[in-house]
């Protein structure tokens, strides 16, 4: 088996599965010899729990991440083409998937133990917007090969450097890819030096995952904590911007009360007036009726 087979593999385990399977593929490939494919698979980080529910999609829900790349074809055609109406239409398909998405995402979690947070759930939707974006990070999410959530930035390039476990990965028919297949260990006999480089090789192993999943879990925090306060501060200007509406329109009730109350006093005095000419209309009447 090459390392593109071997990843494909370790990224179908289980997440509680991977370090020890992963271990396994690194000493058979080093009991076989090939010494640079153990450190290759050695090398091979932990998903983050967004990376494994983004995974599980790419291996259980392969019809909706299809629907994710087509949409995202017309969503760039539409952008391309300025066409606003179409864009419209396309963003409520866009939402709709999105929902969907995420609900089958919560459900696969559910059943495969899988930590489904608003942190992760967060990063899930980012992923699936950064597919919906770039047709190469749509590739990697259908590769199920996914060590952390993509960012979803606008229509355009996504950086998937960090974020693929195989840089240079190559999206294969689901059907050609090895199902249930792992090296196996070839028994030799016991060396106690090889056990000891064993075990500290493990150790470093084990310590560089934790650092890694540290900073994954710390990116997609941030990620999380970016989106969030970038929608909050937009709330926060809405509120200012409807604060100085309301102060303008109180500003505009008080000067049409002002311009009511001059108006009903030029009301009143008009009326004044319009009875003493009716009076004066009338005496002037009655003086030429007693001439005549």
């Amino acid at each position: 088996m090459d390392l593109s087979e071997i990843a494909q593999d370790l990224y179908s385990q289980p997440p509680g599965d991977f370090i020890a399977a992963r271990k396994e593929s690194v000493a058979a490939a080093r009991a076989a010899g090939d010494l640079a494919l153990s450190q290759a698979i050695s090398e091979l980080r932990k998903p983050s729990a967004a990376a494994v529910v983004i995974n599980l999609l790419a291996r259980n829900s392969e019809e909706l991440l299809q629907e994710v790349v087509d949409l995202g074809e017309h969503l760039r055609e539409a952008q391309e083409q300025g066409d606003g109406a179409r864009l419209r239409e396309l963003n409520g398909e866009r939402k709709a998937l999105l929902r969907q998405l995420a609900a089958e995402g919560a459900e696969l979690a559910r059943d495969h133990d899988v930590s489904f947070s608003s942190a992760v759930a967060n990063g899930v939707e980012e992923t699936i917007k950064a597919a919906l974006a770039s047709p190469e990070a749509a590739r990697a999410v259908q590769a199920g090969l996914l060590v952390s959530a993509l960012s979803g930035a606008g229509m355009g390039f996504v950086d998937l450097s960090d974020s693929v476990a195989l840089p240079d990965f190559e999206l294969k028919p689901r059907e050609d890819r090895p199902r249930e297949r792992r090296l196996t260990a070839v028994p030799d006999l016991p060396d106690p030096k090889a056990a000891r480089e064993d075990a500290a090789r493990d150790l470093v192993a084990e310590a560089s995952d934790a650092a890694d999943q540290a900073d994954t879990d710390l990116k997609e925090s941030e990620t999380a904590y970016e989106a969030n306060e970038l929608a909050r501060a937009e709330l926060h200007q809405r509120i200012e911007d409807l604060k100085k509406e309301l102060q303008t329109l109180q500003e505009d009730v008080a000067e049409a009360d002002a311009d009511s109350r001059g108006l009903q006093r030029a009301v009143t005095q008009a009326t004044k007036a319009r009875d003493a000419a009716h009076k004066e209309l009338a005496r002037a009447k009655e003086r030429l009726d007693r001439l005549s």
